[in-house]
């Protein structure tokens, strides 16, 4: 074996030569140094600093390499930060104009109690001026259409007196209008319908007490054959109020006394004791639950 490696050596003229290192990809510089390890160790010729030139072309190419592939990644992060910048600052601005709006949402909803406060007091305010005014107004439901021909305040004095009795009223009753309600007639009236109340107002307060109090010590009151009734005239509002007490009143109805006060609380004598409700389910719950026994409920 070693003759033979004698005599390959004595037929080399020359040292070997090698052609200039080509630029290599990043993943071939590894095997491209195994290959010069392999050539150092089998050719003696190969000198250290051409294997140290080799590396540093190797180490050149794979910096030139990872330049390559690194520069676009550095170009999107310089851009991610530029917009990560830019959505701080919009953040920022949209966190100073949400505060802005809660400052604002916050008056305008103080506003906004102090108007509903403003208005139910001025609803309240309204209500009672209404119903003053109406303080001298009675409304007669029952009356047949067309029975007070064209006079409707000498009618209506002729009424009162004919069904409450003339000699209940010692000077003479002072109508200042009276009118029906709606005041326009139906196109289609209907013969067995319900005719329209009739609305008059007394220039005394005292006449109208008069007039209810004759009314409910009467109880029926009839009108050429027709049942009529007599009611203060209250506002759209407190009518609605009275109106739920309705179901309590037709169940007390010939059982109990009782009495509407004003604006909206029923009045009830029960065992010669005034008991008074301003709330209609609880006076259903009282006076609904046991119709037959209502004393000795508590209140």
């Amino acid at each position: 074996m070693r003759n033979s490696e004698f005599s390959l050596k004595s037929y080399m003229v020359a040292p070997l030569s090698f052609p200039p290192i080509p630029a290599l990809p990043l993943n071939s510089g590894l095997a491209f140094l195994k290959d010069l390890q392999y050539m150092a160790g089998t050719e003696g010729d190969m000198t250290l600093q051409s294997v140290l030139n080799a590396i540093q072309q190797v180490k050149t190419d794979m910096l030139s390499h990872l330049d390559a592939k690194i520069d676009p990644i550095q170009s999107s992060l310089t851009a991610i930060q530029i917009s990560l910048s830019t959505l701080s600052d919009r953040v920022e601005l949209l966190e100073q104009r949400v505060s802005t709006n809660e400052d604002n949402v916050s008056n305008i909803m103080s506003r906004m109690k102090q108007l509903e406060s403003d208005n139910t007091n001025l609803k309240a305010k309204v209500e009672d001026l209404e119903n003053r005014s109406r303080r001298n107004n009675l409304r007669f439901v029952g009356i047949p259409e067309f029975a007070e021909s064209t006079d409707m305040v000498g009618f209506m004095t002729q009424l009162i007196y004919k069904v409450l009795g003339q000699e209940n009223f010692p000077s003479p009753l002072k109508i200042e209008r009276a009118h029906r309600t709606p005041t326009t007639l139906p196109k289609r009236l209907d013969p067995g319908g319900k005719p329209r109340s009739i609305l008059i107002k007394l220039l005394d307060f005292q006449d109208k007490k008069t007039i209810l109090r004759i009314a409910r010590e009467k109880g029926q009151l009839i009108f050429h054959g027709s049942a009529i009734s007599i009611y203060p005239d209250f506002s759209a509002e407190v009518m609605n109020k009275q109106r739920l007490f309705d179901p309590v009143k037709r169940n007390l109805r010939g059982r109990m006394k009782y009495f509407m006060k004003f604006p909206a609380t029923l009045c009830v004598i029960v065992d010669g004791k005034l008991q008074q409700f301003t709330c209609h389910k609880r006076a259903e719950a009282i006076f609904m639950s046991e119709p037959n026994s209502p004393a000795g409920m508590s209140y």
